[in-house]
């Protein structure tokens, strides 16, 4: 019985099943709570149903930023004992769970080939561009209401539930993303394309206003001026 359990796990094709996740945590975070949250199911069912589960276990105790990142959860939780506000703890909680899981189910992920990467950096790019035509579009059917609203700290649609933090710096994130396909292909059109999509994405940004994207942006933008100025050939 062991050894066909054993034969069972290493037959599945965990790095399909494991990209399928991403791809659907992607989408849904712009377009589908469902999505995200069965993305989320199925990359770790893929991490559970390993062969290499209890080493991937120890191997999560030897990394230091997977630790930290599985302690925002724990440090949430603590806070149970001085909240006042219960119902609102267990939304927080539902919220953040990822932070426990998703650590050890992206260290069972095993090493792709580079273009799954580049695929899911297009993925997230594109999804990301949807959803500024989208956001812009609300923007344009009622501009003069939005730009008075603007006076009052009231911005824009967006997707996110309407979080503009988060999809300012999810906008910051597709910039970077299109500066690293920029830098791995040298193919004239590809170079233009992403040069496009980064103008929308930075003017979008400064029309959006959220503080803490484009603060985030002009830090990126600090950095990674200095590091194409000392460490690439363009």
């Amino acid at each position: 019985m062991k050894y066909k359990l054993k034969n069972i796990l290493i037959s599945l094709p965990h790095d399909s099943i494991q990209f399928i996740a991403c791809v659907l945590i992607i989408l849904g975070m712009y377009f589908s709570r469902a999505l995200m949250s069965i993305g989320m199911m199925t990359l770790i069912g893929a991490a559970l149903l390993n062969i290499g589960l209890l080493t991937h276990l120890k191997e999560l105790f030897k990394k230091p930023h997977l630790l930290l990142t599985t302690g925002y959860f724990l440090l949430n939780v603590l806070s149970f004992f001085w909240s006042e506000n219960i119902s609102y703890f267990d939304e927080r909680i539902r919220i953040i769970l990822p932070f426990l899981i998703l650590p050890f189910s992206f260290l069972s992920i095993n090493r792709w080939e580079m273009k799954w990467y580049d695929l899911l950096l297009l993925l997230f790019i594109l999804a990301n561009l949807l959803g500024i035509s989208w956001s812009l579009y609300q923007y344009i059917q009622q501009k003069e209401s939005y730009d008075i609203a603007y006076s009052y700290s009231k911005l824009i649609p967006t997707p996110f539930k309407n979080d503009h933090i988060r999809f300012s710096l999810s906008v910051v994130m597709s910039i970077c993303f299109c500066v690293d396909l920029f830098l791995k292909y040298k193919k004239s059109f590809v170079r233009i394309l992403l040069l496009f999509i980064v103008c929308i994405d930075i003017l979008y940004i400064h029309i959006l206003s959220a503080k803490t994207g484009i603060v985030a942006f002009y830090l990126v933008a600090l950095i990674g001026a200095i590091q194409l100025f000392f460490f690439y050939e363009i």
